[in-house]
Order: structure tokens, then sequence, then C-alpha cells
């Protein structure tokens, strides 16, 4: 469907009423007459002229009505190149140069300058996301803005989170080769694997009679899409954009794609990223991926930008294809099942109060505890809920049972310390001295592993939360031997 829309010479956006049924106020001898109230204005001698402003009951076209708030619709407004709006018994003309209502005269504006270090969103008032993909990097961390948009609306049946997005995601994966696998992008997939709820999310439950009950085979708990609400994927690089950043330097297990947990054929997963990396860091590239120039910063040494976007500094570049309108993408097996051999520990949780380290609202984060009351990491719990489930103080004598931890991938984070101190202390002292002297704060950076948390139901495993824990701890905590796991 989004074909149609970006191919349409202008999309007729009904935005108005609670469902499809409502139709097309004002059409003169076929709808309904629109709810306009007009105000007379004496001119000269018997003369009126009547005038009315929807702006007087009219906001914007961004109001929450059930139009902006319904998945389905999603890709039909954004992917449109140009838009007649009905709503709020107006009509607005939406097209790349502007936005405007019928009450309003405006001038075109002049196209603006958008090359700069910001990393924004996908979608702007004057661009739709297919000409905002065209101009961008295709990072992880790029996708969320788009993600998050389709994510907090609505949908009469969970199960439709996927063929709602599949659309979207036929899209993208002219610009994320080699394609994307339940909306995490397969290039990426360690990284993408470790996204982390932006506030509360809540797990979508399958209402099809269909579908097994308590999850389906289209929701996955590994991926977004069986989760509502906003998620983060995390940062490519090691930065304080976000507290519990880290880089992932290398993968530690391989994945495989699979449609039943006893399925035979396993796909692998055509994960990249980690392959231009250790070119980066050893200086070992002869020519640069197309479109990639190297230059020294004074304060991170050798760093890579694009034609893209000049101004965007990264630890090390990566395929960047060149889209084409007449390009037509060749999508992966979307399976919903995940296969790997990878390492095992267990360990204790005990929440953290959020209020007294800077943390943003509805952040749930969680320390994870080993057996010697040391804390060696972390996880990003998905809600309020979930955290009331621990404790604020830690006793092994006291304690539930422990939590069961995957591994992802091996990197390094500024979030993590050694095992001798005392975490919450040091966060303490790290924002104070960041809100008395309103600067950067130097940490170390310390070699972690990003884990999933799991449980398991008939002999499958499901995605409860995602962390780090301190590489030193978890080779002191794992288990010996690896662990076969289904993910679904």
């Amino acid at each position: 469907m989004h074909l149609i829309y970006n191919s349409a010479s202008f999309t007729i956006v009904a935005a108005d009423g609670i469902d499809a049924s409502y139709g097309l106020r004002g059409l003169e001898g076929l709808t309904a007459a629109r709810n306009h109230t007009q105000k007379l204005i004496p001119l000269i001698g018997s003369e009126r002229m009547a005038i009315h402003h929807p702006s007087s009951h009219y906001k914007n076209s961004h109001d929450q009505g059930a139009y902006q708030t319904r998945a389905w619709t999603f890709q039909e407004y954004n992917f449109s190149l140009r838009r007649l709006v009905f709503h709020m018994d107006a009509v607005e003309w939406h097209c790349d140069h502007i936005h405007t209502r019928e009450d309003l005269i405006e001038k075109v504006p002049e196209p603006v300058d958008d090359d700069d270090d910001d990393v924004g969103p996908l979608s702007f008032p004057f661009s739709t996301v297919p000409q905002k993909l065209a101009t961008e990097l295709p990072m992880p961390r790029l996708l969320a803005n788009l993600v998050n948009a389709f994510n907090v609306r609505n949908l009469s049946f969970p199960e439709d989170a996927f063929p709602a997005f599949a659309g979207i995601q036929s899209l993208l994966e002219q610009f994320y080769q080699p394609g994307f696998l339940y909306g995490l992008p397969e290039f990426w997939f360690e990284l993408a694997l470790s996204w982390i709820p932006d506030g509360d999310i809540e797990r979508r439950i399958a209402s099809s009679s269909k579908c097994p009950a308590g999850t389906s085979y289209r929701l996955p708990s590994w991926s977004w899409i069986g989760w509502t609400g906003k998620i983060e994927f995390p940062d490519d690089e090691v930065g304080d954009a976000g507290r519990f950043s880290g880089t992932f330097t290398e993968p530690i297990t391989k994945w495989y794609a699979l449609a039943q947990p006893a399925s035979i054929d396993r796909r692998p997963i055509a994960s990249g990223w980690y392959e231009y990396l250790p070119m980066a860091i050893e200086e070992h590239f002869v020519t640069l991926p197309q479109g990639w120039q190297q230059r020294n910063d004074p304060n991170r040494g050798i760093v890579f930008s694009h034609t893209r976007r000049p101004n965007l500094k990264l630890p090390y570049p990566f395929p960047v294809p060149e889209p084409c309108s007449t390009s037509v993408s060749i999508s992966v097996p979307q399976t919903a099942y995940l296969a790997t051999q990878t390492s095992r520990a267990f360990l204790y949780g005990k929440t953290v109060e959020n209020g007294s380290y800077n943390f943003r609202s509805g952040y749930h984060l969680l320390w994870l505890q080993s057996t010697h009351d040391q804390t060696v990491g972390f996880l990003h719990l998905n809600n309020a809920e979930q955290e009331s489930l621990f404790g604020r103080t830690f006793s092994t004598s006291s304690a539930p049972n422990p939590l069961e931890l995957v591994a992802i991938s091996k990197g390094v984070s500024k979030a993590l310390f050694p095992p001798e101190l005392d975490w919450e202390v040091e966060w303490e002292r790290i924002c104070n001295m960041r809100r008395r002297h309103r600067k950067h704060v130097t940490r170390p950076i310390t070699d972690c592993m990003f884990v999933l948390w799991i449980e398991w139901e008939d002999g499958v495993a499901y995605r409860r939360a995602c962390g780090t824990v301190t590489a030193e701890a978890w080779e002191r905590e794992r288990e010996k031997e690896l662990v076969d796991l289904i993910l679904g």
C-alpha cells in the first residue's frame, strides 16, 4: 500500500469522524454540511460580508483524532507526496513545500539547509518519510522516531501490528539492506535486538482465536513489534547522548531465523556491522565504502562522515545503498523465532530510586547483583508493574529467584563501575557533578556484555528485558556450558 500512496498525484484524507463511514462533509448535494458558523460584518450601506474562521475551533491536523491514532492509517498519511486533508470541518493542503488551510493565505517558504549535527526525526512538516529516508544514513537509532510514531497508535487487533507495518518495512528495505526481520534491520541485528523502552511499554497479546493463548507468531517478544509504546535503539558509539549508551564491539554468537521452534531449516541472520569496526580501528581500509570520508578529530581521533550527513562524525563507515525510485525491495522470510547458542548467567535484581540519580521520568532501571552482593550491571525494565516485582534492598537470603540472562554481544560502556564500588553512590556523585558544574563529566570506559533477561515457556524463551553486565563479572558468573536458545 505504501507504493500506491507514494505514487499517487495526491491522497484525499478523511480525517474527521470516528471511523471510515463518516465521509467527507461539505460536498453540496452529496454529503452532510460542515458545521460552520458565520459572522456578518457590516460594510457600506446594506452590504454585508460573511466570514468564517475555522481556526476558532480548529487547532491543526495533528490533533489526536481517530484517524491520527490508528496504526493502519500511518502509511497513508506519511507516504503520500501530497495530501488533501478533511479535518475539523476544514480542508488542508499538504505538499513538500507547504502545509496550508482553506482560510489562510500563506507564502510558500524558502527551502532550508537541514545539514547539521542533529540526528533528527525521519518525518518533518514538509517532507515525506521516503524523502527523509533518502537523505539520512541507515542507522538503527534513526529508526526510533519512525517506529515510535507508528508504535503508539491503536490497533483493534494487536496481532495486526506486523501486517500494518509491513508496507513501511518494505520501503525501509531499500535503504537498510539486506533487509528486516520483524522490524529489526538485519545488518545491525545485535544492536537492534538490544532495543530498550522509552517510558512504559506493554506486551501485545493476540486476540485472535487462531493464535496460541498469550502469545502469537506475529508478536515475537524479541522485537518491538511484540510491544506497544516507544522504544530506543542503542547508540552505535560511546557517548553521553544516553546515560546508559554503549558501543557494540563484536557479536559473541551467530543468530538464525526459523519458522517454528522445532524447524530444521534455519536461515542465518545477515548481520554485518562488526566487519567494519575493526577495520576502522586498525586503519585497514584500502578504499572506503562509497560516499565516506575519513578525517582526524582533535577530541576523538579518526572519525568518518558520509556525504549525506557531512557534519555527523561516526566511529566507522558502513555500506549506504543508493535509493532508486524503480527498485523493488526483496524481503527476507518473516519467521518469528530465533535460534542461537550462547552463554548464560543467573543474577539478582534490585530497583533503583529514579529521583536520586536524575533519571528521566518513566525510566525503570534495575541493578543486577551477583551472589556476593556486588552490583555488576543493570536492566532496562519495561514498565512500573515489572519494576514492582523487585525491592529496593537485596540479600541472597531473602531474594526471589535469580534472573536468567543470556549474552548478545560484547561492547564497552560508560555506565558501569568496578564491582567493589557502590554504584548508587557513584551515580549520585556523577549526577551531582553534572548539576553543580553543568558540564561534561569524564567517565571511564568499561568492557561489558549486552544481555537479555529471558523466561521459558514450553521450551521457548521469551524476552523480558535488555541490559548490560561488566565483562569481568560475566566471565566470573556465567555457566561454563553454552545454552541452546530458541527465542520466541
